[in-house]
Parts: C-alpha cells; sequence; structure tokens
C-alpha cells in the first residue's frame, strides 16, 4: 500500500476493532455476572414493576443510536455505515467489489481444509469470516482492513473515508457499551461490588438486609476471560423474568 494515510487508518480501524471485540466481551461477561446476582431478587419484585426493573439494568439502546440490541441482550454491529442502504451489496462500489473478490479467493476455508500451519489457517479463516459480515453490513472500511491483512492493494480515493466511517462507527459502539451497566458492573472491584448493588437496588426502590446483599454477592460465580486469550464473542442470554 503506497498511501500512507491509508496505512495509518488501516491501523487505527485494526486498534479500534480489537477494543470493540474486548468490550463486547466484557459487557457480555458483566452482563451475564449481573444477572446472576440481580435474579436473587426478582421474587421481591411485583409484576407490574418487573419491565421497569429489566429496562433499567438490562434496557435498550439509546434513541437514534446506529448500534442496536438483540433479544439476547447483546451489542450488535450497525447494520449499515453512513450513507450506505440496507442492500449492501449491490451498493457497493464496483471497484470495491473486486477487492471483496480478492479477499475470498485469498482467504477462502476450503483453501485450507488440510493446512498444516493451524495458526495461519486460523488467521485466513477469520479474515474471511469479516470480509463477509463487512460485506454484509455495508462495513467498507472493515473490508479494507481485510484486504490490507491479506496484502491486496487499495489507492482509492474513496478509500480513506470509507475507513474513517468505519473508525467512528465503531468508537459510538464502544462508547455505547461502555454506557451499558453489564460493562460497568465488569469493572467493578471485588472490593466495592456489595456497595454498588446495594445502591442500585435502592435506587429502583427496593430494600433488602445486608445479610442477604452479602451472601448474594459471595455466592455469585463471577465470569473471567481468562488473561491472554483473545477475546471471543458471547451470545449472551439473559434469564426470563417471570
Amino acid at each position: 500500500m503506497k498511501n500512507s494515510k491509508n496505512e495509518s487508518g488501516v491501523l487505527r480501524l485494526k486498534l479500534i476493532s480489537s477494543d470493540l471485540e474486548l468490550a463486547e466481551e466484557e459487557f457480555a461477561l458483566g452482563t451475564l455476572d449481573l444477572d446472576e446476582v440481580l435474579s436473587k431478587f426478582t421474587e421481591r419484585i411485583e409484576q407490574s414493576q418487573k419491565e421497569k426493573y429489566k429496562n433499567y439494568f438490562f434496557g435498550g439502546v439509546k434513541a437514534n443510536s446506529k448500534t442496536k440490541q438483540n433479544d439476547n441482550n447483546q451489542i450488535c454491529k450497525p447494520e449499515v455505515q453512513p450513507g450506505v442502504s440496507k442492500s449492501n451489496k449491490t451498493n457497493m462500489p464496483t471497484w470495491l467489489k473486486k477487492i471483496y473478490k480478492n479477499i475470498l479467493i485469498a482467504t477462502h476455508p476450503d483453501k485450507y481444509i488440510n493446512f498444516p500451519i493451524e495458526s495461519i489457517k486460523e488467521k485466513f479463516t477469520d479474515i474471511y469470516t469479516k470480509a463477509v459480515e463487512a460485506s454484509e453490513c455495508g462495513d467498507w472500511g472493515m473490508l479494507l482492513l481485510c484486504a490490507y491483512e491479506t496484502n491486496i492493494d487499495f489507492e482509492n480515493k474513496q478509500s480513506y473515508e470509507f475507513i474513517t466511517n468505519s473508525i467512528k462507527q465503531k468508537q459510538e459502539n464502544i462508547d455505547l457499551i461502555k454506557s451499558k451497566m453489564g460493562y460497568q458492573w465488569y469493572h467493578v472491584p471485588d472490593s466495592q461490588r456489595l456497595q454498588i448493588l446495594e445502591n442500585l437496588l435502592k435506587q429502583m426502590g427496593y430494600s433488602f438486609s445486608s445479610e442477604k446483599l452479602q451472601n448474594v454477592v459471595k455466592s455469585r460465580s463471577k465470569i473471567k476471560r481468562k488473561v491472554g486469550t483473545r477475546p471471543q464473542k458471547i451470545n449472551v442470554k439473559q434469564r426470563k423474568i417471570k
């Protein structure tokens, strides 16, 4: 890639994409843990207040956000990039379609079925998956990042705009995730969890004994990612409040 501006952009995009994956995982783990803790108190909630309870702790996305949340309380990636309609593949620029095709040819899993080096096989499978996902979401910046990682050159004048749009979109997603209580709960130090939980419940108008709170916090099975492992996408299925 000759254009240093594009190269700088894709490197920034790569970093923020990793930050987004980590934030998504921490949000998922924190939500699972918080859900486990709060489920101990749902039997004390009146039926008329349960929806309010769910919205408060596991509420949806802010109005007009480009990021949505699915029924399983998982932050979803943006459906489309600014200026791109939902029929993404048909609206993909012609020059980018050629790049996309070259990415798929270079990274298709069928090419690596019997490949002896597992790390290389995983790398190209991951690029293939991200490229297909990017094409469906209309995330042209991510397609260009996939091209960069596959050593496919691109010099089109639209390239940098697509890259910066993708960076902006991912930063919005990160900011949204960090505003969610599941993410914040994940980062609460153990020494402060009892006080935080008590404050949360009081804000909702519920009162519980200190003994009850202590028992719940101590008995929870907190989930943590193993240090040094790559963040994995976790589909968080929230307990159904009956």
